[in-house]
């Protein structure tokens, strides 16, 4: 996941996290680019909606050129000899991080109540639909009871 999204999951202080450090190893060239790209919620200074007006490739080209440049910067850093933990500075927050995740079942239905909303982030919603889609697999009664008596929804199909 990129760390701008992670760092929407340490936010919840309930999630014991372990992230994999680019200070001891070195940074993968992956970094996000969204599918569609969003224009700021005039009502909502945090949200975001769709606009046919943003010009979704010449956005791309641009982010993509700047991932490409502080790439190329780090690596270059790196040749010179500068410790990992420095030359990271230059990367931006849609670099991708590995992290590991260990939760309890309370709350994580309650972090998925949160970041599923409509007001969440859509990138940290997909995530959590994710999430959603292996804890019902692993946990089908505690989804179905939470779906039944908490959300009120009573004709959703048993997870298979």
């Amino acid at each position: 996941m990129p760390i701008f999204i992670m760092r929407q999951f340490v936010r919840h202080r309930t999630f014991r996290l372990n992230e994999w450090s680019g200070r001891y190893s070195e940074l993968v060239d992956e970094f996000y680019l969204p599918t569609q790209w969003r224009a700021a919620d005039a009502k909502n200074k945090q949200g975001s909606q769709v606009s046919d007006t943003l010009d979704h490739a010449a956005l791309t080209q641009e982010v993509q050129a700047c991932h490409n440049a502080a790439y190329a910067s780090y690596q270059s850093l790196l040749q010179k000899g500068v410790a990992r933990e420095l030359a990271r500075m230059v990367l931006p927050v849609s670099i991708f991080t590995e992290v590991y995740v260990n939760c309890d079942l309370h709350n994580l239905i309650h972090f998925l109540q949160l970041r599923e909303d409509d007001h969440a982030q859509q990138e940290i919603r997909e995530m959590a639909a994710a999430m959603r889609q292996v804890a019902e697999k692993l946990y089908p009664w505690t989804f179905e009871a939470f779906h039944k008596y908490r959300l009120g929804v009573t004709d959703r199909p048993t997870p298979a």
